[in-house]
């Protein structure tokens, strides 16, 4: 086992204790599945998450997958950040289903995390009810036209929504019309 992976264990074993933590912040430590799963099962019973940053933590399948269950019972949570972590679209489809009945988001981050127009679909569908929703980062996902339509019909509700971030992602002039 790796340190990352141990320290990861370690401070997921602390984290249980901690009933009233509001913020994780675990980023660019190579915590990876093992460690995801750790942190996503103490983080099961905390009822204040309000923001978990876990960018570059070369988070895959089997770690979105514990994140994606964890996040089904942090209805508070305003602030995601999955950047940078190759959890693909199987790992996204499960981080959205566990994103879908949480309304307070304000900021969803999943640039580099190798999501395609396959992930939209889910992604719209989980956009529906944000509607305190300002920030959205996809950048450096092969979204492409087709995922730009499809984005497009799943923020066409939102009023709050002030920063679409699609840099890198593909969507061309089609795309571009269809987000217009």
């Amino acid at each position: 086992m790796t340190l990352e992976k141990k320290a990861a264990e370690e401070i997921a074993t602390c984290l249980e204790q901690m009933d009233s933590l509001k913020k994780v912040c675990i980023e660019n430590n190579n915590i990876k599945d093992r460690g995801a799963i750790a942190l996503s099962q103490a983080l099961e019973d905390n009822e204040t998450l309000l923001s978990l940053h876990l960018e570059n933590n070369g988070i895959s399948l089997q770690g979105a997958e514990a994140i994606g269950t964890m996040l089904e019972s942090k209805y508070k949570l305003s602030k995601l950040n999955i950047n940078k972590n190759p959890i693909g679209d199987e790992g996204f489809k499960k981080i959205a289903a566990g994103l879908t009945d949480i309304e307070t988001l304000r900021i969803i981050t999943l640039a580099e995390t190798g999501i395609s127009s396959a992930s939209i679909p889910e992604l719209s569908n989980c956009l529906k009810n944000k509607r305190f929703l300002t920030k959205l980062l996809l950048d450096h996902n092969r979204i492409g036209p087709e995922g730009a339509r499809t984005l497009a019909a799943g923020i066409k509700d939102n009023e709050t929504l002030t920063n679409l971030h699609l840099s890198n992602c593909f969507i061309g002039e089609e795309g571009a019309i269809a987000l217009s």
